[in-house]
């Protein structure tokens, strides 16, 4: 199954940054989990409780002198191991809990990578980070700073009859990148007047 991903850095300038995000997460799982059927809800409403064991986290993050992003995928065994296994081909046994911790940290490196190339494009170099698995509750350890610049989304991936949950926090730490680079690029001309930050 060949999937072209050079088709979708194209789409970048006239969609918003969430719906670009929204959109890789949805391209990057279907390229993974081998099946065009993967659904984003943008509706979601958001769940801080992720209190059952069978709750995970991966965060990932990127980060320059202009900005920090934060990537999070909540998703509990059931769905990394579905997901996990039609990535392998259909006579994969079942797999154990970190080969299923270790498909999920892939995604979420494909997920930042394709984000930083994007952003990188438009305003240098960016860093980022190893995926990290933790629980799902400990997603308000990686909230954003309440004094930042920031936006938030939340939206559903549902393929395979399964669910993950996918979030990213912006934050800008300088007001000129924001105004001068970034919203010039990643939001429709039209709307950056309705954008507030601050």
């Amino acid at each position: 199954m060949a999937i072209d991903s050079r088709d979708m850095s194209k789409k970048i300038y006239s969609a918003t940054f969430s719906s670009f995000c929204q959109e890789i997460s949805r391209f990057r799982l279907s390229y993974l989990i081998r099946t065009f059927e993967v659904n984003v809800d943008k509706d979601l409403k958001v769940n801080d409780e992720h209190d059952s064991k069978n709750d995970w986290l991966v965060v990932v993050f990127a980060h320059s002198k202009y900005f920090r992003l934060t990537i999070k995928i909540h998703y509990n065994d059931e769905a990394a191991q579905i997901f996990a296994q039609n990535c392998r081909g259909p006579d994969t046994p079942t797999l154990g809990i970190t080969a299923i911790n270790d498909f999920m940290r892939e995604y979420g490196n494909q997920l930042i990578g394709a984000v930083k190339q994007s952003i990188e494009d438009q305003s240098g170099y960016a860093q980022v980070s190893c995926p990290l698995v933790t629980r799902g509750q400990d997603a308000k350890f990686f909230s954003p700073i309440p004094t930042a610049s920031a936006f938030e989304e939340h939206w559903q991936l549902s393929a395979l009859n399964q669910k993950i949950q996918c979030s990213i926090v912006l934050e800008f730490l300088d007001r000129n990148f924001m105004k001068e680079i970034f919203l010039p690029a990643f939001f429709d001309k039209d709307a950056i007047g309705d954008v507030e930050f601050f």
